[in-house]
């Protein structure tokens, strides 16, 4: 598979965005917070939208902000085959950046890895739930 960040799996509808806030669940892992909801039915049963949100409260500066995007969108690259071969449904993911500290790399990958373990625990809790017989 290819590390790759296509066009396609970019989260930039605003309904989509939208229902992220009003219906989706989270997960934390300093300095990121996990925003996902199940997407309707598409085409390919294991695709995600991912966007990434970084507060202009916290960085006024929209130098830093970009930085720190390009840093998480770079992490998630890294991650996502890992990712997308656990799940077995679509989501729309967002991630914000909760820090007041700027961001390094090897922090958003460690911190990526970890929130990424956590999602895909808690997205396969929720698909396959174990009867007890």
């Amino acid at each position: 598979m290819k590390y790759t960040l296509k066009a396609h799996e970019r989260l930039k509808s605003k309904k989509s965005i939208q229902e992220l806030f009003r219906t989706g669940k989270s997960v934390k892992s300093f300095p990121f917070k996990l925003v996902y909801v199940p997407l309707e039915a598409s085409s390919d049963p294991s695709q995600i939208q991912f966007t990434v949100s970084v507060s202009k409260r916290l960085f006024k500066s929209a130098v830093d902000r970009n930085r720190i995007k390009r840093l998480v969108r770079e992490a998630y690259r890294l991650e996502k085959p890992e990712l997308l071969s656990a799940l077995n449904e679509s989501y729309a993911i967002m991630v914000i950046y909760i820090s007041k500290k700027p961001l390094t790399f090897e922090i958003s990958q460690s911190a990526m890895s970890k929130i990424t373990k956590e999602f895909k625990k808690r997205t396969s809790n929720h698909q396959d739930p174990i009867e007890h017989g």
